[in-house]
């Protein structure tokens, strides 16, 4: 599933809408939280009671509160976190929150001031105003304190942080340059590789403070939730469903599955096709430039690959549900190219290999009649069977025999094309964005790879 909107949303949202009705049925005089006594000297009385014991009490919370933030921001200021806290900062919730408790305050004083003539006007509902109030400001201050509670696990604190990775952001940072053709209706993108064009704030900058956590720890399993959580956010621009949780499920919960991505599928509703690739390339460029670093940091790790690989591929099923994805599709079988090919030289890991699906979704992008897509899977495939040592022999046999017939002509073509120019590479240099890259890639073939079928 894509990621659904944090429960604290709809708390706020049914706290704001409750108070909102009571004070309307409050001035409508509908209801009455204060009753006023049979005397006007005790309802005075019980009048500054209330309130001054209310100003006290919001004031002594809000010093707390503002307080307790501050302690937080200390506490999850480390030297990886520094952006990231400042991102979560700019919080709506929490600037809503102490919006709501200075306007209790200061309702609570003005009220305060002018009770005489409140009582002697009748005017009562102003007394249930500040009640109303001061109750609001306690339960947004229970949803704030979750919120900051929340904020100690990485993986919620990342989930905001990619909820915050807009088109304006990226387009502001200008890493691309992406133009739509109505008269064609084709897409034009086109990377900006050097540093002094981008611009001052980095989306991802928060979020990849959050990676570098897991970089650390060396924890590949949080590196490989985080880059799937990241890879959402694509599904999101395309308006496709994406599961958070990888892994096979039963027969029997594939139908509920499919029944509820189908249900999504018509409700979710996409970007503009330009803004959609915009934040494809995006998110992709940094997926694939953060995999290659891991080939460094983490010492050549190829159960890293593989993860990648496999989040990209469930990405690439989801983008194939909706019809207007192609160049987003193309995006992501490119980046699969590139991260494997970074990964050349690093001995293959396990005795699965993920690249397998991808014969099986070369066959499924051709029965989705997306046949340039299948071909360009079948070219990728085909070169790393050709450069690198990732699908092993053993699987070959099997997987090669399985490629639907329309494509055989294509891989073998690939294979050879592979085989007899060092610096062959499927696609175009218009339509792969990292090209640029390829010269660092260990390309040269290995000799007992060389395998036509």
């Amino acid at each position: 599933m894509t990621i659904a909107p944090p429960p604290r949303r709809l708390i706020l949202e049914i706290l704001l809408s409750g108070a909102a009705g009571i004070l309307w049925l409050s001035y409508a005089g509908k209801i009455h939280i204060f009753i006023p006594s049979s005397s006007a000297t005790d309802t005075a009385m019980a009048a500054d009671y209330l309130l001054s014991t209310e100003v006290e009490t919001l004031g002594s919370i809000f010093a707390i509160t503002v307080a307790v933030l501050f302690l937080a921001a200390q506490v999850y200021t480390r030297p990886n976190y520094a952006r990231a806290v400042t991102e979560v900062y700019r919080d709506r919730v929490t600037w809503l929150v102490l919006s709501i408790f200075v306007l209790s305050i200061v309702t609570g004083i003005v009220t305060l001031a002018s009770v005489a003539a409140l009582i002697v006007h009748h005017r009562y509902f102003l007394l249930d105003w500040n009640i109303c109030l001061a109750v609001l400001s306690v339960c947004l201050l229970l949803v704030l304190t979750a919120s900051q509670i929340a904020n100690m696990n990485p993986y919620i604190l990342a989930t905001k942080l990619v909820h915050r990775i807009s088109v304006r952001k990226i387009v502001e940072y200008n890493l691309s340059e992406v133009e739509y053709d109505k008269r064609t209706r084709a897409i034009h993108y086109k990377l900006h590789v050097y540093g002094y064009q981008h611009g001052r704030e980095d989306p991802l900058a928060p979020f990849h403070e959050i990676v570098l956590w897991s970089v650390q720890n060396r924890d590949r399993v949080a590196m490989s939730a985080l880059i799937r959580l990241l890879l959402s956010r694509i599904a999101d621009a395309f308006g496709v469903p994406y599961r958070l949780t990888p892994g096979r499920v039963s027969e029997r919960r594939r139908h509920i599955r499919d029944w509820g991505f189908r249900v999504q599928l018509a409700a979710l509703r996409p970007v503009k096709y330009d803004d959609a690739i915009r934040v494809t390339l995006f998110i992709l460029t940094y997926v694939v430039r953060r995999s290659q670093r891991l080939r460094d940091e983490w010492g050549g790790l190829d159960i890293v690959r593989q993860q990648y690989i496999l989040n990209i591929r469930d990405l690439i099923i989801s983008l194939i549900r909706r019809q207007r994805t192609d160049d987003g599709l193309r995006l992501c079988l490119f980046a699969v190219m590139h991260i494997c090919l970074s990964y050349a030289k690093i001995q293959r890991y396990g005795e699965d290999e993920a690249l397998r699906h991808y014969y099986e979704l070369a066959n499924r992008l051709a029965s989705q009649n997306r046949s340039e897509l299948a071909k360009l899977c079948v070219q990728i495939v085909a070169l790393l069977k050709v450069r690198t040592t990732q699908i092993p022999s053993s699987f070959l046999v099997g997987l090669e025999s399985a490629i639907h017939p329309i494509l055989q002509f294509e891989y073998q073509s690939a294979v050879v094309n592979a085989n007899g120019d060092q610096s062959w590479l499927p696609g175009s240099p218009e339509t792969d964005p990292w090209r640029y890259r390829a010269a660092a890639y260990p390309l040269e073939p290995e000799p007992h790879r060389i395998i036509l079928t």
